[in-house]
């Protein structure tokens, strides 16, 4: 089997505050780039309680952590990726038995990966597989794949009460007992971040055709209440903006901002209104940047670009380079 954080670190000397051990903890990583996942994957199979396997591994959590959180259930709705293996430890991760779990397969992925998938829904009663055909990010099927979970969870009669969108190389920052108290106190808001949206996405053919609602830029990673979810597969105006996207390149881009963010055509529960929120946004971006006084820095070799200041899609390079064990 692969080696475990258990089989390197020992966790007794971590709980005792050893410098030795933790720094062993906080350096720890799993790689696996010179190992195949198919003989891993054969060892899983070949055991006789698979099941007890992946549980022990991968640290799958066998009852609810807290009664608080076993009365406030999430879903989840994840984009499964081509490792297995990656998966596993992600889901023994976020993994509540009170929760349940809806995973996109694509159903061009390997059929290792396909049966290794197929068998946490065989072991565990809150975890459903739907595959999908190819759904290549920015295509359509993507969001069409998302749906089709998001169906089956409305249909669900599990008691869900917050939704959750990842992908595979996704991870939350917060345990579940903080995301259930964060959303508590949120009440059922839509999250998703905006941004006006890149009217250059619009094929020409289509520009003449105006959408259904104002569009907005937004990351397919969002959170809503179960109240938005039952809501908008009733909405007649939100079916229009959802065929609307399959005229346009990039789909997934225009889809949550756009839902959430007019409530003067799809008043969905926990909406805002984008318009006015872009503007708070752009108030606040203003008060910290314009006492800057802008200048162009030409870098030379002794005094070269400051690493700490830039940023590469959303990750603080100095930050990474202080935590590469994360990576």
């Amino acid at each position: 089997m692969l080696p475990t954080f258990q089989d390197t670190v020992d966790c007794n000397a971590v709980f005792e505050r050893d410098p030795e051990a933790m720094l062993q903890a906080a350096t720890w990583t799993y790689t696996y780039s010179n190992i195949s996942e198919e003989p891993f994957w054969n060892k899983i199979h070949a055991d006789y309680n698979k099941c007890a396997t992946i549980s022990k591994y991968f640290g799958f959590a066998q009852s609810p952590l807290s009664d608080e959180e076993n009365y406030f259930p999430f879903a989840y709705v994840i984009d499964a990726i081509e490792s297995f293996t990656q998966m596993y430890f992600m889901l023994g991760a976020i993994y509540q038995p009170q929760n349940i779990y809806c995973i996109t397969v694509d159903g061009t992925s390997s059929l290792v990966f396909q049966k290794a998938m197929s068998l946490l829904a065989d072991c565990f009663q809150n975890i459903f597989i739907i595959q999908t055909p190819s759904s290549r990010v920015y295509s359509f099927q993507k969001v069409r794949s998302i749906f089709s979970c998001l169906k089956f969870l409305v249909q669900n009669d599990h008691r869900w009460k917050q939704v959750l969108f990842m992908n595979g190389e996704d991870f939350p920052l917060k345990t579940n007992l903080e995301m259930v108290r964060i959303f508590k106190q949120l009440d059922e808001v839509f999250m998703v971040d905006i941004e006006p949206f890149n009217t250059s996405l619009i094929p020409l053919k289509y520009k003449h055709k105006k959408p259904p609602v104002p569009l907005w830029k937004s990351n397919i990673a969002a959170t809503f209440s179960r109240e938005s979810a039952d809501f908008m597969f009733k909405n007649p105006k939100f079916w229009e903006l959802y065929d609307y996207l399959k005229l346009i390149e990039r789909p997934e881009d225009g889809l949550w901002g756009s839902l959430a963010g007019n409530p003067g055509d799809i008043n969905i529960p926990g909406g805002f209104n984008a318009a006015e929120f872009w503007e708070e946004i752009k108030l606040s971006i203003e008060k910290v940047y314009k006492p800057l006084a802008y200048k162009v820095k030409i870098p030379t070799s002794d005094d070269p670009f400051p690493l700490y200041s830039y940023y590469i899609m959303r990750v603080k390079v100095k930050w990474l380079m202080e935590n590469a064990y994360l990576v």
